[in-house]
């Protein structure tokens, strides 16, 4: 270890900016990334303000920019765009298109999840009980699990029409 004390934070803001804190040592730099991830902004104690754009990106920045990149996905795929409430479940259609994650809690405790590779039911015991490669129902598969299927089927078509 250097003995230099080091921090790094993310902060996202309203206007939906994403930034990148790092502090060492007394030395502090800001690396803001735009809502729309084409501009960029590095502020530091010591260096004037640098702008740039995602296209002209310097190599040197390359690692931030991915960092908060990473960050954005993994929020943007548990972040609800679309949430439908009904009787028997809740739907919740993620921000990360163009193919996004979906979830359904049913009532009676078993979670249907969907991302761009897998579907999967998992029982209020938290263990899986079905796997498929979308929400179409295998032949040998039991017919309580169907309905969960079905049923999913239908709020992500519901869903799918309230984001258009």
């Amino acid at each position: 270890s250097s003995g230099i004390k080091q921090s790094t934070g993310v902060e996202i803001s309203k206007n939906g900016s994403i930034a990148l804190r790092r502090k060492v040592g007394s030395e502090t730099e800001e690396f803001r990334v735009s809502s729309n991830g084409m501009d960029i902004t590095v502020v530091g104690d010591n260096t004037r303000q640098l702008k740039m754009s995602y296209t002209t990106l310097q190599p040197r920045w390359y690692s931030r920019y991915e960092k908060l990149l990473y960050c954005v996905t993994a929020l943007k795929s548990s972040t609800p765009k679309v949430t439908i409430h009904g009787p028997t479940a809740s739907a919740y259609y993620m921000e990360n298109g163009p193919d996004p994650n979906f979830q359904v809690v049913f009532r009676d405790g078993y979670k249907l999840n969907r991302d761009s590779n897998r579907c999967y039911v998992t029982d209020p015991d938290k263990k899986v009980t079905m796997a498929t490669q979308n929400m179409t129902p295998c032949l040998d598969m039991c017919p309580s699990l169907q309905v969960y299927l079905h049923t999913g089927k239908l709020l992500y078509t519901q869903c799918r029409a309230v984001e258009q």
